[in-house]
């Protein structure tokens, strides 16, 4: 579902009540699915995709995030999360 434009790298604006209905938009849909939360939960999530044959991810924190929020964001990701699939078979 195209929603608008892209100009020199911009996208038009997306007025809110035209997303009413797309799924791939839907706070439960966004919350089971995209990586935020506790490390316990990141782990959890991650795991569902790695059941499923997924062997990779990229990790990106800078979406609005301040430094510090970022640099804590990725040290608890080396910290807690990598552990967790050091030893972790698919």
């Amino acid at each position: 579902m195209k929603s608008g434009e892209v100009r020199n790298g911009f996208p038009d604006p997306v007025p809110l009540e035209s997303l009413d209905g797309n799924f791939r938009v839907e706070p439960k849909m966004l919350e089971d699915n995209l990586m935020f939360g506790s490390p316990s939960q990141v782990i959890d999530k991650l795991g569902k995709y790695q059941e499923i044959g997924v062997d990779a991810f990229i990790y990106y924190a800078s979406m609005g995030l301040g430094m510090e929020q970022q640099r804590r964001s990725l040290q608890l990701f080396i910290e807690n999360v990598m552990p967790a699939f050091n030893n972790r078979k698919s």
